[in-house]
């Protein structure tokens, strides 16, 4: 009802990797690299080439095509055992990397070193230590050797409890030691802390690792020895931002820069001088130092920029001619060019590399060099097809691009006039709408705070057909006024609730409701700026009321000393205000241990009671409550055969749950290798217990089907659409995901 995570091949499988890097012509061994976390699948070999084989016996060949900065390294994947269509799945990526080695990943991960002749190395199944790849780093031990670690948060023993586990590559083991913020020296509040981890660097010391949130702070320890040297350092004060999680890497970057541990912020502001959005850059910086002797100096503010006040001449600046000629200004440009990824010089402190593009829209980007000290740019370099997916950077995956949805047309099915009186009962929704300009009896309209119109039309199919929705502008062309596809965050009967990301960096929620006995014309609602109501799409539940609507979610982010699970937030469209109350464990008739209980919401469902809301995380258990009278709270844990305390997001790849028939059910998927057929096999699970007696009933196995136990013959429907695969059943060849409970 509301997946939106689709499988698609990029476009790196049918593009010419770049010419530059691995000669002397490019610099040699550059100090450092701003390196493509995305592999190109092409055959290129140099000095650098390395070659093994993976686990299903192919061999996979690595090369690293380095360059100084501002060129953009990259690296070159191959199997001259196979033809690469039927090997990679996509592009390897790089997950951590270092200054004598990085890392790539097809279907099975491998370590590359070039200290003393390249070599490449299979790393054993790694599963759960290295699903996480910002939360990694690799460091040498010897000409060969290598040391893998990951920060790991241990939900099963409360917050601010980690694991540190470590991989050696000598007896290529895995180890886990506990790390608790107990034994960190300088930690915040210890009962209310959160730390996701975002980039990983190494300190001046070879076994010293910092595991960076760049919204909050930094945990330092020694991979070797956790117990003894381990703190903690907060962000400079100005910049921590505790309502965010993810996605810091687009705006902020951290590296040690001459023995300082260096920050970098960029930040973007409305500027009335100039009527329009400004961008702003700033970096702090502390010695490397200060943070593992308890020294007394803090962070430093060391530069700021604004983009008005950077100077470009012809003189100082290369390439200065690849800028956007706009309004014969070159500064104007500068401040109107969209700007993302801020990445530190690692051997000058006032150098910042930045991405920036006209619009965000375009395919090519351009990248600048910026002299904070002297508000000056430098150089100008055109970068690769930006369509890839991919930009540069030490360890950064977190691309601005657009989706592909804006270049298609929608589908023709759905929406037919013949119809409207007759809705399925229920459907499959596409959570990305088309931007398109179509019409039928469910169009509704509405006015955006830009003063733009917005249109919206549903286009409902019964499954397996995808249904899906239109929005459109007719006051506006809409490659000006989308940044990206509008979302669906949350669906209940007849209400719809979408956002709409509009440019410059604005986003607008909006309530749709289809014409009913109570409505007799669908109609569009904008909804108030709603930060920090509404920023996780799962978290969400809308339910209809006379003449309006509510708007729930349940931020459970942020516990604190009193067992606090969060805040329990309602919007009422009667007096369009929120209103915020702390939901505590001990509100609840049967929670679990409450020293260990750990709950994000993956997705939102709607009991029998028209107020009685469930948010599910479908690794732990349910939050079942009544939207209006908070004290009758409840939990009911998942199923014990699948509660899974290590995870922590994407369960609707594997799982879904919904109310089927008055029973509150689960489904499972799992993949297990089955010796029976030497290859990997799936099932499918179902639980269930029912709605009326939640508490009272546990949960009961309905179903398990495995995938080579199914049976098939020619009188089913479209059977010639399954794949033929000699010697195998097709579907246990497939890649199969989103298991969804109808």
């Amino acid at each position: 009802m509301a997946k939106g995570r689709r499988l698609w091949k990029t476009k790196h499988l049918t593009l010419r990797p770049p010419c530059h890097g691995g000669g002397d012509a490019d610099g040699g061994h550059p100090d450092w690299v701003l390196l493509d976390v995305q592999a190109y699948i092409a055959d290129r070999q140099n000095a650098t080439t390395a070659t093994t084989k993976l686990s299903n016996d192919h061999q996979i060949q690595v090369t690293i095509f380095a360059a100084p900065p501002p060129l953009v390294s990259y690296i070159c994947a191959w199997s001259p055992t196979t033809d690469p269509a039927d090997l990679f799945d996509t592009e390897p990526t790089v997950e951590p990397s270092t200054p004598t080695s990085s890392s790539s990943a097809s279907t099975s991960r491998s370590t590359m070193s070039t200290t003393s002749g390249p070599s490449l190395t299979l790393i054993p199944n790694q599963d759960p230590y290295l699903h996480e790849p910002n939360c990694i780093t690799l460091i040498p031990r010897s000409s060969h050797d290598f040391y893998i670690s990951t920060l790991d948060t241990d939900l099963r023993s409360g917050i601010g409890r980690y694991n540190l586990c470590l991989f050696d590559s000598t007896n290529n083991k895995w180890s886990r030691d506990p790390l608790s913020l107990d034994q960190l020296r300088n930690p915040p509040d210890k009962n209310e802390v959160l730390h996701i981890t975002e980039k990983v660097i190494t300190l001046k010391h070879p076994h010293l690792v910092a595991f960076v949130d760049l919204w909050r702070g930094i945990i330092i320890c020694d991979i070797l020895d956790s117990k003894i040297a381990a703190s903690y350092v907060p962000i400079p004060k100005e910049i921590i931002n505790l309502n965010r999680t993810r996605g810091a890497l687009i705006t902020r970057d951290i590296a040690v820069v001459r023995d300082r541990l260096t920050m970098a912020r960029l930040g973007i502001v409305f500027d009335p001088d100039i009527n329009g959005w400004d961008w702003e850059l700033s970096t702090w910086s502390r010695p490397v130092g200060s943070c593992l002797d308890d020294d007394d100096e803090d962070w430093r503010e060391d530069f700021m920029v604004e983009s008005c006040d950077i100077l470009v001449d012809d003189n100082t600046c290369k390439n200065v001619e690849l800028l956007p000629k706009m309004q014969d200004d070159r500064r104007p440009a500068i401040a109107k060019l969209h700007i993302a990824n801020p990445t530190l010089c690692l051997t000058d402190p006032q150098v910042v590399y930045l991405m920036g593009n006209v619009d965000i829209t375009d395919e090519k980007a351009v990248l600048l060099t910026l002299d904070m000290a002297n508000k000056r740019l430098q150089r100008v370099k055109l970068l690769m097809d930006r369509s890839r997916g991919s930009h540069p950077s030490m360890s950064k995956n977190y691309p601005l691009m657009r989706t592909i949805h804006l270049t298609l047309h929608p589908p023709c099915h759905g929406g037919d006039p013949s119809d409207a009186d007759h809705p399925p009962e229920w459907v499959l929704l596409d959570v990305r709408a088309y931007v398109a300009d179509r019409r039928n009896a469910t169009t509704a309209t509405a006015r955006l705070g830009n003063g733009h119109a917005i249109q919206v039309t549903i286009c409902a199919a019964p499954p397996l057909l995808v249904s899906y929705i239109c929005a459109w502008s007719p006051t506006s062309d809409p490659a000006e006024l989308f940044e990206m596809e509008p979302t669906v965050e949350a669906v209940n009967a007849d209400l719809v609730l979408l956002r709409i990301h509009v440019l410059p960096y604005e986003v607008e929620d909006l309530v749709y409701r289809a014409k009913g006995w109570r409505t007799p014309l669908p109609s569009l609602t904008p909804l108030p700026k709603q930060d920090p109501y509404l920023q996780e799409r799962y978290n969400i539940a809308i339910l209809p009321r006379s003449h309006g609507f509510y708007i729930s979610t349940l931020d459970c982010y942020f516990p604190n000393p009193e067992r606090s699970l969060g805040r329990y937030c309602i919007f009422d469209s009667l007096d369009c205000k929120w209103s915020n109350v702390p939901l505590s464990l001990d509100q609840l008739r049967n929670p679990p241990d409450k020293n260990k209980v750990f709950h994000l919401t993956e997705k939102v469902i709607i009991l029998k009671d028209p107020h009685l809301v469930a948010f599910a995380d479908l690794w732990r258990g349910i939050i079942i409550c009544d939207i209006l009278d908070i004290s009758t709270a409840s939990y009911v844990p998942m199923p014990k055969e699948i509660i899974n305390l290590r995870r922590t997001r994407a369960s609707s790849i594997t799982r879904d749950i919904a109310v089927v028939n008055g029973r509150l059910t689960v489904v499972r998927f799992t993949t297990v290798f089955d010796p029976d057929i030497n290859g990997w096999d799936w099932d499918l699970s179902t639980w269930s217990r029912a709605v009326d007696c939640l508490e009272q009933e546990d949960w009961r196995e309905d179903s398990l089907v495995e995938a080579s136990d199914i049976l098939i013959d020619h009188n089913i429907c479209n059977v010639e659409l399954l794949p033929k695969i000699q010697g195998n059943l097709p579907w246990l060849n497939s890649t199969l995901l989103f298991p969804l409970s109808a």
